[in-house]
């Protein structure tokens, strides 16, 4: 049974006192479970995919320094971000109250800041690995030209975007924080889905000439070995 709270409308409207059904500690227990097994699996999914990077010499390539990157900005979130949320907000009063917490506030600043900005950071790094992408294939032999230091710069751009964009909510209050935040969001998001699709037609067209290409040889080599076939049958009758 879900608790209930009663609570007197500032109004008389003929039907009593309104009541708030509050989330019951069952369905709490249910979420924070779910919370968890998230929690788990992004912490280790990225630190093995940092792992590997450290330990095969195979993969340390410049091409993964930004994955990389994103897979540490994912770890933060999953190793402080997520842990601090299930401590903090299932433990409210006025939440599922699982269990007994007391208000703390540098607890609270900290969520706030590590949760913003490593998922303001994983987002832009997501945005940078498509332009990245995208510049790989339109243009490969300048892309083979940059160098670590070049991708050392590109990582340092991420969290310098990351930190100023995912400190708004501190600094702009209320619904303007909305108003520039997520234009910042929906550029991210348009940079993402349009170089993933300028990368995806650049295949697709390559693809495409690469048939062509082989169809062509293949006519070119049968004309080929016609022409030798009837070569061979023209000196065949004038040596007979």
């Amino acid at each position: 049974m879900n608790d209930t709270l009663a609570v007197n409308s500032g109004k008389e409207n003929g039907r009593g006192p309104l009541r708030i059904d509050l989330p019951s500690k069952a369905e709490g227990l249910v979420w924070c479970c779910l919370f968890a097994i998230l929690s788990v699996l992004i912490v280790v999914e990225n630190f093995l995919t940092i792992f590997l990077f450290a330990a095969n010499k195979k993969l340390r390539k410049k091409s993964l320094f930004l994955v990389l990157n994103m897979a540490l900005a994912d770890l933060i979130f999953g190793t402080l971000a997520l842990p601090l949320y299930i401590y903090l907000g299932f433990g409210r009063p006025e939440y599922y109250r699982i269990w007994t917490q007391n208000v703390n506030t540098y607890l609270n600043l900290f969520l706030d800041i590590t949760s913003k900005v490593a998922l303001v950071a994983s987002l832009i790094s997501v945005a940078f690995i498509s332009c990245e992408r995208f510049y790989a294939i339109s243009q490969p032999f300048n892309h083979r030209k940059l160098t670590v230091q070049n991708y050392c710069v590109m990582i340092f751009t991420v969290w310098m975007l990351a930190l100023p964009f995912s400190s708004l909510v501190f600094l702009i209050p209320g619904q303007e924080c909305t108003y520039v935040g997520m234009p910042f969001a929906v550029i991210l998001l348009f940079t993402i889905c349009g170089c993933n699709i300028a990368v995806w037609r650049k295949l697709k067209q390559g693809s495409v000439s690469s048939q062509q290409q082989n169809r062509t040889s293949r006519n070119e080599r049968y004309f080929v070995e016609q022409h030798t076939a009837k070569t061979r049958r023209n000196s065949g009758i004038l040596n007979a």
